[in-house]
């Protein structure tokens, strides 16, 4: 869903990161047009008399982005003839991450595979004696997001360094006689300081090689809303519309869209559910929709279907992929999806996409998400699928919200995943299905602070590293029995980065504030099944931190994730005494997040209640960023 226009652009090269669109998005927020395109399609480009297709028309830039690949692997040569082309027509060029490694490469540089990853927030120290435009108002020191493996060993003369990281190695550089530039970061991501400040220099840079007369920046949002409107008219010429809403944001804007597009008799909201969602939510979703003037609303319980279909599932691919196609059948149950009369509307939003990986990307899949299984994909394939927020982040979202009036109540409400609570039942504790119960904890890993103590659960959970997916183990920390001082959050966060570049086998690290060794040892693994009691128990806890945490606006996200893990006193499984853990994180578009930094007060009234719920053992908490750890476990 592309708006067709003449106004400058910026081109994205789309090497496969998992933060292309986000660069996208960053690019239109600072007013210029960003269009994507992956790198196959500009290899016909070989000459500066090639500059014909509408992705290079009012072409005044071009940024590579990350990808999951290696330069060391390969790439297609005629690339480079792209890259000669733009320089003969004085368009400024950035590589980020990969794509730095790339220019580098291609252009005389060497590059090397690290020995030790890094991932999530890294200082950099810049070198102002040879003054950068990119750097311009810069701090001489900043924290930034890396996500790599490789990186640039050496360059030629034909370029200057711009950057080191601590640990010496190159973070940026510029090309001295072109404006060519690469930063091995990502200033897209929220977390890397003054990251849109970088990109807005490169803006700046791209407009200063036009005339004089026409450096004005020329995107306007608002743009993007009739866009939106647009698409969903010609999409659905003479169909209705059946709308999935779940209760989040991302399908109440979507159903809004659809009404201001659309006569209300052609509308039929869909809420379905499903048992895995939280306490009362459909009730509270019913009500809301009760207050729209569409006359068509529709309720599904298919609770009963739901649990039948997941039965003794236990690997979170097949979980989502299950859900996604559960839900397809349940809206044919309902309204007999099969003919032409019906398109069905889904709120999907970029990070599904992206997340769930596609034919037509490099992007690797790092979760599936239930809005992209087969079924999904074989609709949209027919032209019955309409998604108006694909192309859209979370934050973007919101806007949208806000600017059509929607409560805000709504539209400030905390993710939840269209999965539901399946995807937070943790149910094996091996990569192999193995079934075997009564594992412990017996993997112990060295913490470099005294009075911490670590140990390697035997389970694992999903995360993306070096834009890849992992599935990889949690490390656990807690307090060494002589230490009787507080830990704070934030020398754990400060840690977790440290540990999980150090360790390639874990990808997220837990905090148990209020346990020791001695507890730990005793818990024991059992899977731990979907079903209407899991459910129960998992709903009733979330529902109790999630009244605790509603006063902390801060938190862009918190979830509540019931793991294998039980107390087994004695050597005999005592059902009531379950290992839980709450991820609470602030982001802004959930492509990257921090783990909260909970204060002390807020940790021990968050444990004291758990341990009141009959069924939870223990609170501990997941602090890991976003990558190396997804927000959500599976």
């Amino acid at each position: 869903m592309h708006l067709k226009n003449n106004f400058k652009k910026i081109l994205i090269l789309d090497f496969g990161g998992q933060y292309a669109h986000l660069l996208a998005q960053k690019i239109r927020k600072l007013k210029i047009y960003s269009l994507i395109v992956n790198p196959e399609e500009v290899l016909d480009i070989k000459t500066s008399d090639d500059f014909t297709s509408d992705f290079t028309n009012d072409l005044c830039g071009v940024i590579l982005s990350g990808g999951p690949e290696s330069v060391l692997d390969g790439y297609d040569d005629h690339i480079k003839k792209f890259f000669d082309s733009l320089m003969i027509k004085g368009i400024p060029i950035l590589g980020i991450c990969y794509g730095h490694q790339l220019l580098a490469h291609l252009y005389g540089g060497k590059i090397s595979k690290g020995v030790i990853a890094q991932y999530g927030k890294t200082r950099i120290l810049v070198d102002h004696s040879s003054p950068t435009p990119l750097y311009q108002n810069i701090p001489a020191q900043i924290n930034v997001w890396m996500s790599h493996m490789d990186y640039v060993d050496y360059l030629n003369d034909k370029f200057i360094v711009t950057s080191y990281s601590e640990n010496k190695l190159i973070a940026s550089y510029e090309m001295k006689n072109y404006p060519l530039f690469g930063l091995q970061f990502h200033p897209e991501v929220t977390h890397s300081d003054f990251g849109e400040s970088i990109l807005d220099n490169f803006i700046n840079v791209c407009l200063q090689q036009l005339p004089s007369d026409n450096r004005i920046r020329d995107w306007d949002n608002e743009l993007q809303l009739k866009s939106i409107i647009e698409y969903i008219k010609t999409s659905s010429e003479g169909k209705k519309l059946i709308i999935l809403v779940s209760g989040g944001v991302d399908s109440v804007v979507a159903l809004k869209l659809c009404s201001l597009a659309k006569n209300p008799s052609d509308l039929f909201p869909l809420h379905i559910d499903t048992g895995l969602l939280r306490l009362n939510e459909s009730s509270e979703v019913l009500k809301y929709l009760k207050t729209l003037n569409i006359p068509n609303i529709n309720f599904l319980d298919a609770s009963e279907y739901f649990y039948k279909k997941l039965e003794g599932i236990i690997d979170p691919e097949e979980k989502r992929k299950i859900i996604g196609e559960a839900f397809i059948e349940s809206v044919n149950s309902q309204f007999k999806f099969d003919n032409d009369d019906f398109s069905l509307v889904q709120g999907t939003i970029y990070p599904d996409t992206i997340e769930s990986g596609s034919a037509a990307s490099r992007s690797h899949t790092i979760k599936t998400h239930h809005n992209r299984v087969e079924g999904i994909l074989n609709l949209i394939s027919q032209g019955k699928i309409i998604e108006p927020l694909k192309n859209l982040y979370k934050d973007e979202v919101r806007v949208l919200g806000k600017y059509l009036s929607i409560d805000e109540k709504l539209i400030n409400r905390r993710p939840f995943p269209g999965p539901g609570l399946a995807i937070r039942i943790v149910s094996s504790f091996t990569a192999t299905n193995d079934n075997d119960d009564n594992k412990s904890l017996v993997l112990p890993v060295a913490v470099p602070v005294a009075g911490l103590e670590g140990l390697i659960l035997p389970i694992k959970s999903v995360g993306v590293q070096g834009d890849q997916r992992s599935f990889k183990n949690p490390l656990l920390l807690f307090k060494s029995k002589e230490n009787k001082t507080f830990v704070s959050s934030k020398l754990i966060k400060e840690l977790s980065s440290s540990l999980i570049n150090d360790h390639k086998e874990i990808n997220r690290v837990l905090w148990a504030p209020f346990d020791d060794l001695h507890f730990i040892k005793r818990l024991k693994t059992k899977t731990n099944l979907i079903n209407q009691e899991n459910v129960k128990l998992l709903q009733l806890l979330d529902h109790q931190i999630e009244k605790i945490l509603s006063a902390y606006n801060d938190i862009w996200q918190s979830l509540t994730v019931s793991l294998p893990l039980f107390d087994s006193e004695n050597d005999t499984y005592n059902e009531n005494n379950q290992i839980f853990v709450l991820r609470a994180v602030t982001s802004v578009n959930a492509m990257t997040a921090d783990g909260y930094d909970f204060p002390k007060e807020l940790l021990e009234e968050l444990n004291i209640s758990a341990r009141k719920i009959k069924g939870v053992s223990s609170l501990w908490f997941d602090l890991t960023s976003k990558p190396p750890a997804t927000i959500e476990w599976e």
